[in-house]
């Protein structure tokens, strides 16, 4: 989905749309590191999209003038024809909780009855946004452990002033780290449903300590542990309604379910 306000959303690309060219290049099997640097470039320079467009048959071509970016990690709109904010989290990070503060800020005025959570993709970041995140959602009580190797642990609490809509979580394998620690105390308090597929399983805090000559050796010298103290390293979370995306994703099947979900609970 274009990030609004950018020049690929200013010119009319969609969510869905597939990138079939990049100026000249072929995009079918390119990594993804590889397609980014394609279209990246100086600003004021211009860049050639080639799309596939499902229900149209012709290839659509956008020429994007580029510009310098600020991506948000917080993305909220309301879903077409419903009361339903999706709310979408691409990395947890120092500006995170303050932009889901603005996004939330507008539920009400929007009328919003339900929210769904987008942790799909989401590598994690940093601890504490994650955590200060969770405390829209999470009940009064633990967010997350930190069990340390020396014996002593660490734990990071809701105050209980939650959002009192039904929540929705997207997850899948790309959801990593601090989005498991989001999903985790997210299915361990009930505070909502779970979507998707079995996260990373990232779950353990390293530490890197410096060596002479300029070395390090990292080490690990904690683990996450959810509010039931599920350990979820090399694990991950499983989802509690298991909905596996198609393969070229111009159907997004578990956002349908999602929305189908909160549909049910604004019902009654």
């Amino acid at each position: 989905m274009p990030i609004r306000g950018t020049p690929a959303a200013k010119k009319g690309i969609k969510e869905g749309d597939v990138i079939a060219k990049i100026d000249d290049h072929d995009a079918k099997g390119i990594e993804l590191d590889t397609a980014i640097n394609l279209m990246r470039g100086p600003v004021g320079s211009k860049v050639t999209l080639t799309i596939n467009r499902q229900g149209v048959p012709e290839q659509l071509q956008f020429t994007l003038i580029r510009e310098e970016i600020n991506v948000p990690t917080v993305e909220g709109r309301v879903l077409p024809g419903t009361s339903i904010e999706h709310i979408i989290i691409s990395q947890f990070t120092e500006r995170t909780a303050d932009e889901m503060k603005e996004v939330l800020a507008k539920l009400q005025a929007d009328r919003i009855k339900g929210i769904i959570l987008d942790l799909r993709d989401n590598p994690g970041g940093e601890l504490n946004s994650a955590v200060d995140v969770a405390k829209n959602f999470i009940p009064k009580g633990p967010i997350v452990y930190i069990d340390y190797r020396v014996g002593r642990e660490q734990v990071f609490r809701s105050e209980g002033a939650t959002i009192q809509l039904p929540l929705v979580v997207l997850i899948n394998e790309g959801s990593a780290s601090a989005a498991e620690i989001l999903a985790g105390a997210v299915k361990d308090t009930g505070a909502g449903i779970l979507v998707g597929t079995k996260t990373f399983g990232k779950g353990v805090v390293q530490t890197v300590f410096r060596l002479d000559g300029g070395a390090g050796l990292k080490l690990t010298t904690a683990r996450y542990l959810t509010p039931a103290k599920n350990d979820i390293h090399e694990k991950g979370i499983q989802p509690d309604i298991q909905v596996q995306s198609e393969d070229n994703r111009l159907h997004d099947v578990q956002l349908d379910k999602a929305i189908e979900i909160i549909k049910q609970k604004i019902a009654g």
